[in-house]
């Protein structure tokens, strides 16, 4: 096996909504930026009354759901803590407990919204980007315009992670920006290293014939992504799976 690992020149790629926050709450507020100032660009990107509407539903949807978990949240400490209290008392000596705590109040319910937002947010984005006379001021003050990432293709290396799927190993594994994985496999058939399966679409089943019943087996993975059709950066980790055959 040959591994063509280019000169770590650095290069900088972006990931995949990339200027989406990672959390549910992170997200809410991105969302609510970009609903509130999007009206502002009405004319400019060309973008309907109905499209602006609905970006804007889908964030007080969003935002009633996200603000509710986190009363709920809150509240669940709250009575939970007084819960605990009234069964078992403290050590502090209270006798006399306070009013339970009130519920939080439920806020006026928003008009509904279609499922899939930020699938749906994300073309939004795409079609706003491809516009003609989209520029970078306007995709900084929507929150379009995602941190760049920078990496040196030599450090890239692949992690594996696996499930089975009718007795059959389902090799997982993310693109971090590349085109795909060259996956090699051990069968513990003294072979060594074979070359498995060049994978562009996350994730892999190995469908290679169970043992046979009764018997079982250590097949090893490893895998080294690719880039512009050549193996780039670090191997993964080794990563073992225990396959049998069905009785």
């Amino acid at each position: 096996m040959v591994n063509k690992i280019r000169s770590p020149i650095l290069i900088k790629y972006k990931m995949a909504h990339s200027y989406l926050p990672r959390t549910d709450a992170g997200k809410m507020q991105w969302l609510n930026n970009f609903a509130a100032k999007l009206p502002n660009y009405k004319e400019t990107l060309g973008l309907t009354d109905e499209t602006l509407k609905e970006c804007k539903d889908d964030a007080d949807n969003f935002a009633y759901i996200i603000g509710g978990i986190e009363k709920d949240r809150k509240y669940t400490k709250q009575i939970t803590a007084y819960k605990n209290l009234l069964r078992s008392g403290s050590s502090s000596g209270i006798i006399v407990m306070g009013p339970v705590p009130p519920a939080p109040p439920t806020p006026v319910l928003p008009a509904p919204a279609r499922a899939d937002i930020f699938g749906r947010t994300s073309k939004l984005v795409q079609t706003i980007k491809n516009s003609k006379s989209y520029n970078e001021a306007i995709g900084k003050d929507l929150g379009i315009i995602g941190e760049e990432t920078a990496k040196s293709l030599a450090e890239v290396k692949p992690i594996l992670a696996y499930e089975m799927l009718a007795g059959h190993p389902n090799i997982k594994w993310k693109k971090q920006g590349m085109d795909g994985i060259h996956i090699y496999v051990d069968r513990g058939d003294g072979k060594g290293y074979q070359f498995l399966a060049t994978d562009t679409h996350p994730d892999y089943l190995d469908t290679y014939p169970l043992p046979a019943a009764g018997q079982a087996a250590l097949w090893k993975y490893k895998a080294i992504y690719i880039d512009n059709d050549e193996e780039t950066g670090q191997m993964s980790d080794e990563l073992s799976v225990s396959v049998s055959g069905k009785l």
